[in-house]
């Protein structure tokens, strides 16, 4: 919408940012970026109950990918930042 003149401001993703520019190099380079962060997002988990994987199962399995550095990695193509727990639960 910027780039085609139809909007003077508008909020994208950091994932959805860094995929445009990668594709879009002509048009990137009209773009002025931000670096302000407006928004952290969090990502929950859905379990339906009695399910194949029950609670505790997940979260060792979420446990071993973190410690792993396998979800680091999962979220790493999107430009998507692994936080410690301990600051995902806090907010920070």
């Amino acid at each position: 919408m910027v780039v085609r003149g139809r909007a003077d401001i508008a909020p994208v993703t950091r994932s959805y940012l860094i995929d445009f520019m990668a594709h879009n190099k002509d048009e990137a380079a009209q773009l002025m970026v931000s670096e302000r962060v407006d928004q952290i997002y969090r990502q929950y988990a859905l379990l339906r109950p009695n399910g194949s994987i029950d609670v505790p199962h997940f979260v060792r399995l979420m446990e071993k990918l973190r410690a792993d550095g396998e979800l680091a990695a999962i979220f790493q193509p999107l430009h998507i930042k692994v936080m410690p727990v301990s600051a995902a639960a806090s907010g920070k």
